[in-house]
């Protein structure tokens, strides 16, 4: 249970990201630090294309090529930019997470903008049409209605509700077996060892080491 609460309170921003503010942040200002992510941001599926056509040879398979091109905020069209100047806030969001995620995990092309619709939600911020798509087929397993709460056709609406948000995020522990490797892991663990249980949730064990940090937090609270 402090694996696990500790995982989605890294995710969740420690569940303060739930509800009304559920939904991956789009903003990115010319001076934001997450830029990063986005500059080295490499193609994770087939079939590494801006428009989702040609499948790459098997030379380009095994090699990490990236994304969207850009080394520096001078690289980032102004559209994609919060602040840029070019189109209102609200709308520079959109448009950068249309581009960023398409052509992956079952997401359309830009022009889809799937990228933004199934940007991260709930707890263990769920990514990618596919993903979606399986929660959509484990929640109608479980008795509930197809697209319950517009989990499909609106996820913004849809994750407002917090049954919602946490279901799909013990939908995600259980897909990923994740009891499997928390339960080798106590509070001594190394990082390297608790990195084997972040992995299942984030392969590029995006901040791990905070993970590891609420998880401690969280078992102390728990044993008492």
């Amino acid at each position: 249970m402090a694996h696990f609460l500790g995982q989605i309170g890294w995710e969740s921003a420690q569940l303060k990201a739930m509800g009304e503010k559920s939904g991956e942040g789009t903003c990115y200002k010319k001076a934001s630090a997450g830029w990063s992510i986005w500059f080295s941001l490499t193609w994770k599926e087939i079939p590494f294309n801006k428009d989702c056509s040609d499948a790459p040879d098997d030379s380009q398979k095994s090699q990490k090529i990236k994304k969207n091109g850009w080394s520096s905020i001078n690289d980032v069209p102004k559209k994609y930019i919060c602040d840029g100047g070019e189109v209102e806030k609200s709308e520079a969001g959109k448009n950068l997470f249309c581009y960023v995620y398409r052509c992956e995990g079952g997401n359309g092309d830009e022009n889809s903008c799937d990228g933004y619709r199934y940007r991260g939600h709930g707890i263990m911020q769920l990514t990618w049409k596919k993903q979606y798509e399986s929660f959509n087929k484990w929640l109608i397993s479980q008795g509930f209605d197809n697209d319950y709460k517009q989990v499909l056709t609106d996820p913004d609406e849809g994750f407002k509700d917090k049954d919602i948000d946490v279901l799909s995020g013990l939908w995600f522990w259980a897909k990923n077996d994740c009891n499997q490797e928390a339960d080798k892991l106590d509070e001594n663990c190394s990082q390297n060892e608790y990195d084997k249980l972040t992995k299942k949730i984030n392969n590029g064990l995006l901040e791990s080491n905070k993970r590891k940090q609420l998880f401690l937090k969280t078992y102390e609270i728990l044993k008492k």
